[in-house]
Formats: C-alpha cells, sequence, structure tokens
C-alpha cells in the first residue's frame, strides 16, 4: 500500500512540473477546497463509478478542453486539466501527456458559459483505430464568482491551441500525421504582414507537441507528409485566423479550421508591420525563398543571375526604382549562402536565374520573386520553377519616388519581356549578337530624337543580357570593312536582316512609336532572326513622359521620294546607316546596298544637290550582264572597285535622291547619257522622266520593272 501511495504522489509532482511547463503565459494556480478542485473531484469519481480506469493510461492536456460555442481553448482549459489529471491520478490512474497503447483513453470535454455558471462536460473516450468511442460522459457546474476572472478571457497564444484543437476535431483519419508548419500570412492582398504572423506560428509550433494527432517535424522537413498553413483576415475589430492541413502537393486536404477573436485581445505590439522597410521586405522574401529551394537544390554551389531590369511593377508595366532596389538587395542578401550565390555578369555561366514583380493594393507592397533553373529542351531555353516566394509591405514604409516611372523604365520593361519570350526558342548558355535597329515614327520613312534615344536605352539593356549582345557603332563598321562590302552578301529577307547579317548579328529588332491621346506614347517592337521569323512581338504604353513634341517629329527636313511600285518585282535599296531620314556630312563616305526579291538586273541613280542626274552602277568595275540573285543584298562600291574608290560627299550640300531599277531583261543606256569617269554616265533628265522613260521601254517589251529610292540630306 505505501508503495502505491509513493508511486501516486510521484506521479502527481511529476504531472505539475510537465503541465507548468508547457504554460507559456499566466500560471493559473488552483488551491484545495476550491470551487474547481471540488468539482474535478466530483468528475473523477463519476467517471470511476462508471469505468474502474485504475492503474490504466489515460491521456489530459489543456488542448483538450475549449469553450464550446467558439471552441476557443481559454485559460480555464488549464486550469481545467490541470485539477482533473490530479483527481484522476489520485484515483489510480496513470496520467500522460500522449496517447500510448493499442486503445488509449483520453480525457476530452467543453465549457459552457451560462449566465452566473460555467457548465462543464468531460468525456473519458477511447481512441481506436477504425472509430473512437465515449465510454463515460459526465457534467458538473460552478459559480464564476469562484474563479479567477482571467481563466474566461482570450489569451493571444492560445489561439494556437484553439487550432490545433479544431484541426484534430476535423481530422478524420487513424493515421498519425507529421507536418511541416508554414507562417501565418495575411488572408488578403491589401493587409501587410503582421507581427503576429510569426508569433502565432511559433505558439502552433508549441501546440503540435502536445497534439496526439499531428507531429510537427521541426528541423527535419523531409520527414513531413502535410504541411499546416494559416493566415489572418481583420474585418473591422475582429480578426479571423484560419488554418488548414494539406499534403505536400497541395493536392489533398486533411484538416481544416477557424476562429474569429476580438482585436482588442491582440497585444498592440503584435499588430505592428513585420516588415518596416525595403530592406526588411527582401530579406523576408530571401529567405522564404531558400527555405523553399534547399531542398530541390542538390547541395552543390549554384549561380545565380539577377539583372538590374529583372523585377517590374505589374500595375505600370514598368521598372522602377523600387524594382532596382530590389534586385541589388537580394545580390547581397543571397550571396556566399551555403547553396547559392549571385551575379549580375550575365557572362558568368549562371543556372539560375531570380526574377519577380510587384504591385500596390489597398496601401500595401506585395513583392514575388521567382528561383527559376535553365532547361534545355529541343524548342529551346526554357525555365523550370525551383521555388516562388511572397511577401508584403506597407506603402507608408517605401516613399512613392520608389515607383516613379520613365521612358528608360518603359523601354527596359519593353525589352525585358521580349528577351523572355525570345529566350524560349533559344538554345540556353549561348550569347548571341543582336543588331538594334533605330525606331521609326508611327511606322513611316523617318526617324527623330526620340529614335536615337531609343536606340541607346535598348543598346544599354542588351549590354547586361544573357542571351544577346548588342553590336554597336554599326555604320562605322559597315564603312571600314573591306569584308563587308562584298559584291553579293548573304540572303536576307529586308535591308534590315541584311545591315544585321554584316554586322555578324543572327538577330535584330526594329520597331515604331505612335503619339497617343493624353501626351502617351505607344512602342511596338519585334524581334526576329535573319530569315525574318518574328521571335517576339511586344508594345508598351508610356503613360503622359513628358517628353518634348519636338522629339516625335522628323529630325531632318523631308525629302522628296519616289513611290516605289506595287509590282510582284521589288528592289530594296539602303546604305550603311539605313534607309530612312538619312544625313550625311561633307568629306563622309556613303555605302549602298541593294536587294531584290527575284534573279533581276540593276541599274543604281543619284540625284545631287544641283538637280544633275548620275547613273552609278551598272560602271567599269561591275558587268552590266549580270544579274543579281533573289534575296542576295550586294554592296555598291565592293571589293571588286579600285582600292581609292568610293561615294564621298563633297561640293555642293542639300537634298540628294538615289534611286534603283530592277528589272527582268537588261535595260539600255538612257538617251543623251554621258561618260563620266569609271564607267560612271551623267543623265540630263530628271528621276521622274528617267521612271518615265524606262517605264515605257519595259511596257512596250513585257519586261517586268521596279524602283525603290531613299532620300539624303547632305551637309556641310
Amino acid at each position: 500500500m505505501g508503495k502505491r501511495t509513493t508511486f501516486i504522489w510521484a506521479g502527481i509532482f511529476f504531472l505539475f512540473l510537465l503541465l507548468s511547463a508547457c504554460v507559456t503565459t499566466q500560471k493559473h494556480v488552483v488551491g484545495k477546497g476550491s470551487s474547481l478542485s471540488l468539482a474535478s473531484k466530483s468528475l473523477a469519481m463519476r467517471i470511476q463509478s462508471k469505468y474502474d480506469f485504475t492503474g490504466q493510461k489515460i491521456q489530459i492536456g489543456a488542448n483538450n478542453f475549449w469553450e464550446k460555442d467558439t471552441r476557443l481553448n481559454l485559460p480555464f482549459s488549464s486550469a481545467l486539466s490541470e485539477t482533473l489529471a490530479a483527481e484522476l491520478s489520485l484515483l489510480g490512474a496513470e496520467i500522460t501527456v500522449e496517447e500510448t497503447g493499442e486503445n488509449p483513453l483520453k480525457a476530452v470535454g467543453a465549457y459552457l458559459i451560462a449566465g452566473d455558471d460555467v457548465l462543464i462536460t468531460v468525456r473519458l473516450r477511447q481512441m481506436g483505430k477504425e472509430a473512437s468511442t465515449d465510454i463515460v460522459v459526465v457534467e458538473d457546474r460552478i459559480n464564476k464568482s469562484s474563479m479567477d476572472p482571467k481563466w474566461l478571457k482570450p489569451e493571444f497564444e492560445r489561439i494556437a491551441r484553439s487550432l490545433v484543437n479544431l484541426l484534430e476535431f476535423d481530422y478524420h483519419r487513424q493515421s498519425f500525421l507529421k507536418v511541416i508548419v508554414s507562417q501565418f500570412q495575411p488572408g488578403t492582398s491589401s493587409q501587410p504582414e503582421l507581427v503576429l504572423g510569426e508569433e502565432l506560428t511559433k505558439y502552433i509550433k508549441e501546440a503540435l507537441a502536445a497534439s496526439s494527432v499531428f507531429k510537427e517535424t521541426g528541423d527535419n522537413p523531409d520527414q513531413a507528409t502535410a504541411v499546416l498553413k494559416g493566415e489572418y483576415i481583420q474585418k473591422g475589430q475582429r480578426m479571423e485566423f484560419h488554418a488548414s492541413i494539406v499534403d505536400k502537393g497541395a493536392s489533398k486536404h486533411y484538416a481544416g479550421a477557424k476562429i474569429p477573436v476580438s482585436v482588442q485581445t491582440i497585444p498592440n505590439e503584435l499588430l505592428e508591420p513585420g516588415l518596416q522597410s525595403i530592406d526588411d521586405l527582401v530579406e523576408k522574401v530571401a529567405r522564404l525563398l531558400l527555405e523553399k529551394a534547399k531542398n530541390k537544390l542538390d547541395g552543390k554551389g549554384h549561380l545565380a543571375y539577377i539583372g538590374q531590369s529583372n523585377f517590374f511593377d505589374d500595375n505600370q508595366k514598368a521598372i522602377t526604382q523600387f524594382g532596382r532596389r530590389v534586385a541589388q538587395k537580394l545580390k547581397d542578401v543571397l550571396s556566399n549562402t551555403p547553396v547559392l550565390s549571385v551575379t549580375t555578369d550575365p557572362t558568368a555561366g549562371a543556372d539560375l536565374v531570380l526574377s519577380g514583380h510587384y504591385f500596390k493594393v489597398s496601401g500595401t507592397i506585395v513583392l514575388s520573386v521567382d528561383l527559376e533553373q535553365f532547361d534545355a529542351t529541343v524548342e529551346g531555353c526554357r525555365k523550370q520553377s525551383i521555388a516562388s516566394a511572397q511577401a508584403k509591405l506597407a506603402s507608408r514604409f517605401c516613399g512613392s519616388s520608389f515607383f516613379e516611372t520613365d521612358v528608360k523604365g518603359y523601354t527596359d520593361f519593353l525589352m525585358f519581356q521580349l528577351e523572355k519570350e525570345a529566350a524560349r526558342k533559344l538554345p540556353c548558355f549561348k550569347q548571341e549578337n543582336i543588331f538594334i535597329h533605330k525606331f521609326k515614327v508611327e511606322n513611316k520613312r523617318h526617324y527623330s530624337k526620340l529614335s536615337d534615344y531609343l536606340n541607346e536605352n535598348f543598346t544599354d539593356y542588351f549590354a547586361s543580357s544573357m542571351y544577346f549582345s548588342p553590336v554597336t557603332n554599326v555604320a562605322d563598321i559597315l564603312t571600314n570593312s573591306i569584308a563587308r562590302r562584298k559584291r553579293i552578301l548573304v540572303p536576307a529577307e529586308n535591308s534590315d536582316a541584311a545591315v544585321a547579317s554584316m554586322v555578324d548579328a543572327k538577330f535584330f529588332i526594329s520597331g515604331s512609336f505612335w503619339p497617343e491621346p493624353d501626351n502617351d506614347i505607344k512602342i511596338q517592337a519585334s524581334l526576329m532572326n535573319l530569315k525574318g521569323d518574328v521571335l517576339a512581338s511586344e508594345q508598351v504604353l508610356i503613360k503622359n513622359p513628358g517628353i518634348d513634341p519636338a522629339w516625335l517629329g522628323q529630325s531632318e527636313p523631308s525629302i522628296f521620294t519616289l513611290d516605289q511600285t506595287s509590282a510582284a518585282l521589288s528592289v530594296e535599296l539602303f546604305t550603311q546607316k539605313g534607309r530612312h531620314n538619312l544625313s550625311f556630312r561633307q568629306g563622309e563616305e556613303i555605302l549602298f546596298f541593294v536587294r531584290a526579291n527575284k534573279d533581276v538586273y540593276i541599274q543604281v541613280f543619284t540625284s545631287d544637290a544641283n538637280q544633275n542626274v548620275f547613273r552609278i552602277y551598272p560602271n567599269d568595275f561591275e558587268n552590266p550582264d549580270l544579274s543579281f540573285k533573289a534575296g542576295h543584298v550586294a554592296a555598291i562600291p565592293n571589293d571588286q572597285y579600285a582600292s581609292d574608290f568610293k561615294f564621298e560627299v563633297k561640293g555642293k550640300t542639300g537634298n540628294e535622291l538615289v534611286f534603283a531599277f530592277a528589272s527582268d531583261s537588261i535595260l539600255p543606256d538612257l538617251p543623251g547619257s554621258d561618260n563620266l569617269v569609271y564607267g560612271m554616265k551623267q543623265v540630263n533628265i530628271s528621276p521622274e522622266k528617267v521612271i518615265r522613260w524606262f517605264s515605257e521601254y519595259a511596257s512596250k517589251r513585257g519586261i517586268s520593272l521596279s524602283w525603290d529610292s531613299i532620300p539624303i540630306l547632305t551637309m556641310p
């Protein structure tokens, strides 16, 4: 008898030590002879009278009791579980914190506030593999006046116990579930992250430690078979907490719970934003990203590329200072982590890429970051998602200047989208040359000052591209390199492709811009290969960029042109500077290129500032009987000319015109032609009369004829 008494008192002492260690806030002391103590004794004795539990294990804990209407785990739950456990132990039960044995016993219950009393219901439940059975159900009541008033007031940390309790109640499977806990997040995009999210997550983990159904895996996430996710939503003076347990693939829902509480029951410091700067925001999203990515990376050192334009504003469709700040901070935070380092060098051989977007909604900034791995496929370079993370920051912690837009921000976004789409059709880890043509005004045959500005921006963007390297100084390359002045060059679909080919670029970008209402500007761009295949096409609307209207007009005076024919036969003439809004200064060399869509014979003429017309091709260096192959581009002059021969701006300057004719049969010399040096000829008729004479000659003989012209402004 003495041994048994010693065993019982040792058990009671151990139980009180264990339960007191589980109480994280105020410890509720109940004295011997108190109303709660007497009620607990009565409940225990009535259970014993109906079921003899002597020597059997009974699991009991604070999580086993809740307020009946709300299912909240109030402080009274701890007081009730402590006193009831003590009384059951005195009557011969062996109290445990976890369920043990084949069909373990468990004491659970609820309490209901009814007027001046608290009604208590306790159930002795036998847990089973197939179903649980309530062996005994007993009730009692105590007067509220004899209780500590704090027992019936919600405490923040007990929200976690209540949620776990509800999850257990909603879990209908018999198997024990190992879970990993994700941090509680705001339930709406308009609500910033609060400190309570992190705090509640900690309490959830503590509550799971006392759960008989769920087990938190802690530092061993690989052991988990399910994920506990949670969110909080503030609705006026009420805060709702939602929790759910799903499998790792999110395809199976195991259990769900929801608890509403008054905001007044939550400590003020927990209602403060958890993030209070851009740096806080980036550090948080970086931490989440690494947590998700570490199990997918193979443990080896990986290198991730991050560009200054990899993060864009989803509201404005532009890159702002906020995005550039995020990119820089992410590089600083993630560099030299155990599994990841970050570079801004596109040629460093990165196997991963960091990118993302952000937007503002109802006073909150939402930042999303993606970590992707390059995946070479037959179709091209695709990206496989490694991890994604999102975090929120109250807008008041970030100045509005971070979200101001400018033309560069819009054009960087345009190029980012264009590059991203085109990259899906290109090989991985191979940087190709790209030529950027000047953008035309309203898709017409002239440029403006904005054309030059855009060209500089696009060139600057691709200078830090992983996929493309911009070719610069194109006119100088074409003018100075004899190797690029062969008579017959590569085939090309148009002059844009031809110039790209001649400067060793496999790809080129061209486009136009249009003035829109409200001073907006629309820009359209296409990225193509030399065959003319469009790899990507994008457009962007620049909202009120504040550009001088003069930047949208022609940068040079308008020059007369000759209308091109619309026949099936076509010819295209251009220079090393293109074919629109051309200007050359005194002493500059002009290099001409000609292309036709069929096998043809070519004649090229110029009309100088004095309205004198000269035939410059064919000449002594070219055989007039030699035809041009369809789709090929020819240079004039080329490597067959004398080494000192070139077309150079000299003498009187002004508006000049260059025009070319293509025909499927050789055209004769025009009447009144006078021979000049190197076999070139002066023609004493106007360009319009030249067209009329050739047209009549071709029409009478059934010869196909086409012509093209480009205006040139020569300047001192």
